[in-house]
């Protein structure tokens, strides 16, 4: 049973291989064939040119006999047929030769003057440009340097006119403080005694003059902000006058102070003396130092001048 299977696989192998075989056989064939067609083609049957056909008996023999005159009739007849028949080969014409164009001088010299021209425009062109641009930049630059100066020029105006400004307002200070010493005159004697009790510290509108003994100065006292006093001189002594004397001060970030000005806001002592030794008591305070503090802090201190 099981040879018999074998047999039957082995047969369908076979024929499966056989038909295999066979495909490629006809398709090698064919293609040959096809290869053959294309490289040898099949000539073209010969075209017939006429027969050329003698007339008379070749077996008659016996000598030259001259032909009749009905033979050189049908002769003639026969020339001029196989001449009709033959076709009339008409000469084919000589063709003349196209004479190859040669270039005119005149007309390459036009070339080569039109090329120069268009690069000398061209150069021409580039040059305007980078002339142009130069001329430009320079405009800019030029624009720039009097803007600079310009702003350089105001900023110089501007601090002459703060100096003169602050110079001016210098000025009326002074005179008026000149004023107030030659108004007061000799007007109150200086009184006896002197008070060193002190009153409100930094107000200058005070109105709690602190309490001291004797004609005096009371009430002095001084207020920067976010500085501490750390050196307080003895107030001045009262020349006989009553009232108050505010000095605005400025002080330094190490505290010491820089200036001192005799101002109108909160002072009613129009006495010069008086002013004057309010300036230069003010002069000797001392604050404490703070290296984070600006170059210059401003306040007042205040002085309280009573005759009793």
């Amino acid at each position: 049973m099981d040879i018999s299977l074998r047999q039957q696989e082995l047969e369908l192998h076979n024929k499966k291989r056989a038909r295999i075989l066979s495909i490629i056989i006809h398709a090698i064939l064919l293609i040959l064939l096809l290869v053959m067609v294309k490289y040898n083609p099949v000539p073209e049957p010969p075209t017939n040119e006429g027969i050329l056909i003698a007339f008379g008996d070749p077996d008659a023999g016996g000598g030259y006999e001259e032909p009749t005159e009905a033979e050189e009739a049908e002769t003639e007849e026969y020339e001029e047929i196989a001449e009709a028949a033959e076709p009339e080969v008409t000469p084919e014409p000589t063709p003349t030769p196209t004479p190859t164009p040669t270039p005119d001088a005149k007309t390459a010299d036009s070339d080569e003057v039109a090329m120069k021209k268009k690069k000398a425009e061209e150069r021409k062109k580039k040059a305007d440009a980078k002339k142009k641009a130069d001329a430009k930049k320079k405009a800019d630059a030029k624009k720039k340097a009097d803007a600079e100066k310009k702003r350089k020029a105001d900023a110089k105006k501007k601090a002459d006119a703060e100096k003169k400004r602050k110079a001016a307002e210098a000025a009326a200070k002074k005179k008026a403080l000149e004023d107030a010493k030659k108004k007061a005159g000799d007007k109150f004697k200086p009184g006896n005694g002197g008070g060193n009790n002190s009153g409100n510290a930094g107000d200058p509108n005070s109105t709690k003059p602190g309490g001291g003994t004797g004609g005096g100065t009371t009430g002095s006292g001084a207020d920067v902000s976010g500085r501490t006093v750390s050196k307080k001189p003895s107030p001045p002594t009262n020349p006989g006058v009553n009232g108050s004397v505010v000095i605005k001060i400025c002080i330094d970030s190490k505290g010491n102070v820089i200036s001192a000005e005799f101002t109108q806001r909160g002072s009613t002592v129009t006495d010069g003396k008086a002013i004057a030794q309010a300036v230069a008591n003010a002069k000797k305070w001392k604050f404490n130092t703070d290296a984070m503090a600006p170059d210059k802090q401003c306040g007042t201190v205040r002085y309280n001048y009573k005759v009793q």
